[in-house]
């Protein structure tokens, strides 16, 4: 005896299931990105506080940008200060993962 089942709705629940991974994955990567942002911050030298007001990150797309657009940003990361070692950035940043891409972009 053959016996014949039919499933009715599992594209509906499979579709619900990538929707919910994708939200927690999302949700996820924001909670990293926020710390890493906020480790970026602490790690940074303070003299008048901008350089480490500077940080902030950004979503565009499926990507997180974790930006510094004060100018002296990178005279900072080569060790210009003694309050932090050179390439903070960097280390900071290792801290929480291997990122894909670059970590400093000198634009």
């Amino acid at each position: 005896m053959k016996l014949k089942m039919t499933l009715s709705g599992i594209n509906a629940t499979f579709f619900q299931l990538h929707k919910d991974y994708d939200a927690e994955h999302k949700l996820k990567n924001s909670l990293v990105v926020a710390a890493m942002t906020q480790a970026l911050k602490d790690a940074t030298p303070v003299d008048t506080g901008r350089a480490r007001d500077g940080w902030h990150a950004e979503y565009i797309g499926d990507v997180y940008n974790i930006r510094n657009p004060v100018e002296y940003i990178d005279k900072l990361n080569e060790g210009s200060s003694k309050q932090a070692p050179a390439h903070f950035i960097e280390n900071t940043v290792l801290l929480f993962a291997n990122p894909l891409g670059v970590i400093v972009d000198h634009e």
